[in-house]
């Protein structure tokens, strides 16, 4: 039977009995983690990774915490407590069973409801709260309940109170560390998601069952609930002036204030962190194991300290520890935080070549979040299960106490994280917002000094404490506001431009100081894109190709916006409607420090802007496209996979109108070959009709939904029209060779290519976890392999007369080797051989002289070694450079600057005055030119 009889606690009878329901929390700890990570991310492939998404989901879960822990929790008062548990973890895996069932059906509820009832964005939301309820509401109400359950099951006496809640809580903090470990470096690659949810079903059952099992039967005499009056004296926090209601209700709000900032911590941690490590998966597991970690360590040295107390624990100590504790945690953030900022500049950083790069990048993640986030996380552990004993005052009642309190913990939880994200950091930023929750732990320590029945002397020595506390605070904190710009390891050779602290991520648009110049568009510390060429070039071969392969296309879409460049080249044809969904609103107002390379592309009549997460947007709308082109982040990056899935690239096929064609970036730098593979054969398992473009490191996925052809009339047509050839021209894309000089494979290509390598889907998105490991590898040779046995074009170009293929084929066998030659250059640029480089820029341009690319490089090479022998001022030598570099693009101002200024130190200062009046003419505002022209015309 389940009910006690009336006084039976149900309790363990002895310590082997304890020492196994502190290993079933462990594990119940566990599973609840594995629960959360794995169905956040199933909804996030529903609702979309926005911030409101993602909060919605956390907010659903941790409200069925708290509700489960105030709704079912007193429950364990009135009925068997350790058998309550034991049919609550069988109830949680009995109801993963069900959500996994039913997150299908959500999926094709929330994509057919969104599409055709045009909800707006508050009806959105609360469509993404019910649809979330749904699934995760019953599983952590149950969960919410265990702490309380156990608690109850668990306590002998009101004077083990303090050690038993503390060591409940701890096991089951530590085993979500676990779970969260497990999760983000074995599970979820190895398993994938929905083994890994079974796997935690079966670890539920087996703690519900043996649960049951050890539960003790009820005893026919009873036992005594209530503390005796040695019990008391043992244990006097059950004293008039601990329980009285009005103090009580200062402890619920303290452990609801502690909550919000507890998770506003978190939350700002996380994004401070993010300017200083990489974002992968594992560097997410890393931070959330070691702020679990904290918590549950926290809660550990809590139960032991009240274990060895004892009969000194008393009501005036409890309180006075509370109050210091709230304290403590405000200092341990600030110089938690100084500290970390102190790293930022003198820890080693790795370099992408190192063999053990990852290994290092770990224990750099590793550092910087122990130093953040453990200090505090061990205090804010202490504090909760303090909280909880202080309230509890009658053993009958206990599970119900530690509801109340957990609820409220768990709801000011909810509120801190919601606040920290859509209020704090997009209002105060990153440091003021750490400030302001600093505050609010200063200001719950200060309430429970001047409330608690402290004794006089404790209650003085404490609050004078809060002054040098202060004091350190006002001392060390650093306040900058380009916090984030000096985290950033170039950020000395840079300027900031842009800077702003939305919401959900922090972007940053920086120019390289020196002479190129170059704009980069950062995304917390990740670089999405920038002016330098070949990116350039790239997002505006993404642009183009797929018209050129869809000739007929009336509207496009383009998911994440970058720099612009793409959709400001979809946008120059007279398209009927060209849609650009990009998840964080900060980057679209980045996007007018690229209007150079964008065309001021937002303010053209024939393109929309639309704010959501791209695989979102495909799932809920009803518009169809002929054209969809994305460049993501890398796929390296947590969550990114979500856009290079079976599942993604099949959503986006029928969002295509027949013949359209999907361009899709892949990147082939910072991962194997056998990852690069993987990334292939996903998108050609759902679109046969794929083809591949190389530019630099970097691919181009070309994916017709019907037949891969490109259309020649039609590019011919359009390369003829100025506006179109002026803005190719920039990035060296202005004739039909150029533009096919990228093509490597073909459908049947890339079928042999990709024989057998795995696909990558919504389950088990392995490149998450591979690509990070493999950061250090630059696939040159699998790169220049493809390049030496580049497939001919030819045989998907449309619109040509037969007579004129052979031409063609025989015109494209005659610039295969040239080509080669110029990938050579670009592969040994990029592992630093300028050597080798230079050589076959030479070659390149030998064969083929209006090869301008490689003249753009040839020429950035010139003036490297033109530098280092200015800088031994062999004067002749470097005019010789300098004068190659010249010619080689007569029309660049920099050249003739550099020219002058070599010819002027060389001596030949009438060549020097014709330099510079040549670089004046062609760009008459370069003052740098015009300065030293007046210097040596004096």
């Amino acid at each position: 039977m389940l009910r006690m009889k009336k006084g039976d606690p149900a309790r363990p009878r002895n310590g082997l009995q304890t020492r196994w329901f502190y290993a079933l929390f462990f594990l119940s700890g566990l599973t609840a983690l594995v629960y959360e990570t794995a169905f956040a991310r199933q909804l996030q492939l529903i609702f979309g990774s926005t911030l409101s998404a993602v909060s919605v989901v956390i907010a659903v879960f941790f409200g069925g915490l708290a509700l489960g822990a105030v709704l079912i929790g007193p429950k364990a008062d009135r009925y068997s407590p350790l058998r309550l548990y034991g049919l609550l973890e069988i109830g949680i895996g009995l109801w993963a069973i069900v959500a996994v069932l039913l997150i299908p059906v959500i999926r094709g509820l929330y994509a057919h409801m969104s599409a055709n009832l045009d909800l707006p964005t508050a009806a959105q939301t609360s469509l993404q709260v019910t649809l979330s309820v749904v699934i995760l509401l019953p599983a952590t109400i149950l969960m919410g309940a265990t702490l309380p359950a156990l608690s109850r099951g668990m306590t002998r006496t009101m004077g083990h109170r303090f050690s038993r809640i503390g060591a409940l809580y701890s096991m089951n903090t530590i085993g979500a560390t676990a779970g969260t470990l497990l999760c983000g470096f074995l599970l979820l690659e190895h398993l994938g998601y929905l083994k890994t949810i079974i796997a935690a079903m079966a670890v539920n059952f087996a703690i519900g069952i043996t649960a049951f099992i050890l539960a003790p039967r009820n005893t026919p005499n009873g036992s005594q609930t209530e503390p005796s009056a040695s019990q008391a004296t043992a244990a006097p926090l059950n004293d008039p002036g601990t329980t009285k209601s009005g103090l009580r209700s200062v402890l619920l709000i303290i452990a609801a204030i502690s909550g919000f900032a507890a998770l506003g911590y978190e939350v700002v941690w996380f994004r401070t962190l993010a300017f200083t490590v990489v974002t992968d998966t594992y560097a997410f597991a890393l931070m959330l194991g070691i702020y679990l970690l904290g918590i549950g360590a926290g809660s550990m040295v809590a139960a032991r300290r009240f274990r060895a107390l004892k009969h000194q624990m008393n009501a005036s100590r409890a309180w006075f520890e509370l109050g210091l504790a709230e304290l403590l945690v405000a200092l341990a953030v600030v110089l938690g935080f100084s500290i970390l900022v102190w790293l930022g500049t003198e820890l080693p950083k790795p370099t992408t070549i190192d063999p053990v790069y990852w290994a290092k990048t770990l224990r750099n993640t590793s550092i910087q979040a122990v130093v953040l986030i453990l200090p505090a996380t061990l205090v804010l552990g202490y504090i909760f299960p303090l909280i909880v004993s202080l309230y509890a005052a009658s053993i009958r009642r206990l599970a119900g106490q530690v509801g109340r309190v957990t609820a409220c913990n768990t709801s000011g939880g909810i509120a801190g994280s919601l606040a920290a994200g859509f209020l704090l950091i997009p209002l105060a930023g990153i440091q003021k917002s750490l400030l302001i929750l600093i505050g609010f732990s200063m200001a719950v320590g200060v309430a429970a000094l001047l409330c608690g029945p402290i004794e006089r002397r404790r209650r003085t020595f404490g609050l004078l404490l809060t002054v040098p506390v202060a004091g350190v605070m006002f001392l060390v904190y650093p306040m900058r506001a380009d916090f984030g710009f000096k985290q950033i390891a170039s950020h000395e050779k840079a300027r900031l431009l842009y800077y702003r602290e939305s919401a959900d991520q922090t972007v940053m648009v920086t120019e390289d100081l020196g002479d190129r110049g170059v704009r980069r568009l950062l995304i917390n510390r990740q670089q999405a894109t920038s002016t330098y060429l070949p990116g350039q070039r790239k997002n505006h071969l993404m642009g183009h190709l797929p018209l050129w392969a869809c000739p007929g296309a009336q509207t496009a879409l383009v998911i994440c916006l970058g720099s612009g460049g793409t959709f400001g080249a979809l946008g120059l044809y007279d398209l009927d409607r060209v849609d650009c969904v990009e998840i964080c609103s900060a980057v679209i107002d980045a996007a007018s420090f690229f209007t150079e390379w964008n065309g001021n592309v937002l303010e053209r009549a024939n393109t929309n802007i639309i704010i959501d997460d791209g695989r979102s947007y495909l799932l809920t709308t009803g518009q169809t496209y002929d054209v969809i082109t994305l460049e993501p982040m890398h796929p390296g990056l947590k969550g990114v996979s979500a856009l290079y899935s079976v599942e993604f690239y099949q959503e986006a096929k029928r969002k295509l109108n027949d013949n359209g064609v999907l361009c899709q970036w892949v990147p082939l730098y910072s991962m194997s070959a056998q990852d690069a593979k993987a990334l292939l054969a996903t998108a050609l398992a759902v679109f046969p009709q794929t083809g591949l473009w190389l530019v630099g490191s970097e691919g181009i996925l070309l994916c017709a939904r019907d037949s891969l052809q490109l259309d020649w009339v039609w590019l011919t047509g359009h390369l003829s029209n100025p506006k179109i050839k002026d803005v190719l021209k920039k990035v060296h894309l202005d004739d039909h060779w150029t533009l096919l000089s990228g093509y490597l494979l073909g459908p049947a290509g890339m079928k042999e290519y990709t024989r057998n390598a795995p696909l990558v889907y919504d389950d088990r998105p392995f490149i998450e976890y591979t690509i990070p490991r493999h950061q250090h590898i630059f696939p040159w040779d699998a790169i220049l392999a493809l390049s030496k046995t580049r497939e001919s074009p030819v045989s998907i170009i449309r619109g040509i007369p037969p007579a004129e293929l052979d031409d063609l084929g025989s015109e494209w066998r005659g610039r295969k080797a040239t080509w080669y030659a110029r990938d050579q250059g670009f592969a040994a640029i990029a592992l630093g051989d300028y050597a080798t480089a230079y050589r076959n820029f030479e070659i390149v341009l030998a064969n083929d002289p209006t090869d301008s690319y490689a003249a753009h490089f040839l020429k950035e090479i010139y003036w490297r070694y033109g530098v280092e022998l200015s800088r031994q001022q062999r004067w002749a030598e470097a005019v010789q450079l300098y004068a190659r570099a010249a010619a080689l693009q007569p029309d660049d101002p920099k050249g003739h600057f550099y020219l002058g200024v070599a010819l002027n130190n060389a001596g030949r200062i009438s060549e020097a005055i014709a330099a510079l009046e040549r670089c004046l003419a062609l760009q008459p505002d370069f003052d740098e030119a015009r300065k030293f022209l007046r210097n040596i015309t004096r």
